[in-house]
């Protein structure tokens, strides 16, 4: 059975994910502490990284782990060139050098699934915070990158962002997933059933 291991950063301000079963893993954003991140994958294959948008924080160590395990990189197709332009954003996200920009292997493209063969991922295109954004669906679990945080959606006022896409993006999720453990791009994990009661703004957007 696959787990869930979170690996928060003070340092990136964001959330990285790693699933695995013991044997093999799969890292969503990885965009906090390096040795954490490898010594949370311990001895697992690494079968994929995953990031749910382009931006800066949440690719800082995609090329390094791509090398050292050898393992394909995936993002949306409309994620790739905000991807090039990453290192404009480091002050912005608070970062401390540039990164190397890595290249994508797989383009993901809307709705599909992943099989990676101890686990499979469901894919949604949920634009808003950029053009590029996915969630990604995992049995009860949603990562959602910085679509939907605790209590708040993501920004849209960098380029790329729309405040009417990340809207659609909001509705399509609500009316696609009954409920699910949400984990975030960026602090403190949620859930849609937590999130239809207490954010004003999901609520806002799903009852207009």
């Amino acid at each position: 059975m696959a787990e869930i291991i979170k690996i928060e950063s003070e340092n990136w301000i964001c959330n990285s994910y790693i699933i695995h079963n013991g044997t093999e893993s799969i890292i969503i954003d990885p965009g906090a502490d390096l040795k954490t991140i490898k010594s949370q994958l311990g001895n697992t294959k690494l079968k994929a990284i995953i990031a749910t948008h382009g931006h800066y924080d949440h690719i800082v160590h995609v090329a390094e782990l791509k090398r050292d395990y050898n393992c394909p990189f995936y993002i949306h197709h409309l994620g790739v060139k905000l991807m090039k332009h990453a290192n404009l954003y480091v002050k912005v996200f608070k970062g401390k050098h540039p990164i190397e920009i890595p290249q994508a292997d797989i383009l993901i493209e809307s709705e599909q699934e992943l099989d990676f063969g101890f686990v499979k991922l469901k894919t949604f295109h949920t634009p808003g915070h950029t053009e590029g954004c996915i969630c990604i669906q995992f049995d009860g679990n949603l990562f959602t990158g910085d679509l939907l945080l605790k209590n708040k959606i993501g920004r849209t006022d960098f380029p790329g962002g729309s405040l009417e896409k990340i809207k659609e993006s909001i509705k399509k999720i609500n009316s696609s997933i009954s409920d699910a453990i949400i984990y975030p791009g960026h602090k403190a994990n949620s859930s849609l059933s937590e999130e239809r009661a207490n954010n004003n703004a999901f609520i806002e957007i799903i009852n207009n």
